[in-house]
């Protein structure tokens, strides 16, 4: 069975931003965002561009937590086990 709830049925209430069109819906997604104009670039290619910025950030994120417990572990604040 699928997850969206209507066993896997495709949904007519579903625009193309994938918000389901009923009030309690959208008024949940709703946070005040104005739709933006398309930039032109297809979806395939922006999905990758943005997956490897992630990863890039998250490989700077990794480095930099290993680098502040290194710190932190020869001020004597972290030691080798917690820092596990």
């Amino acid at each position: 069975a699928s997850g969206n709830g209507n066993g896997g049925r495709a949904r007519a209430d579903i625009s193309i931003y994938g918000q389901e069109s009923n009030y309690t819906t959208w008024r949940l997604a709703n946070v005040g965002a104005e739709p933006q104009p398309d930039d032109g670039e297809p979806f395939g290619e922006k999905m990758q561009r943005l997956v490897g910025e992630l990863r890039a950030q998250q490989a700077e994120g990794a480095r930099l937590d290993a680098a502040i417990a290194e710190n932190l572990q020869m001020l004597g604040f972290l030691s080798r086990e917690e820092d596990r």
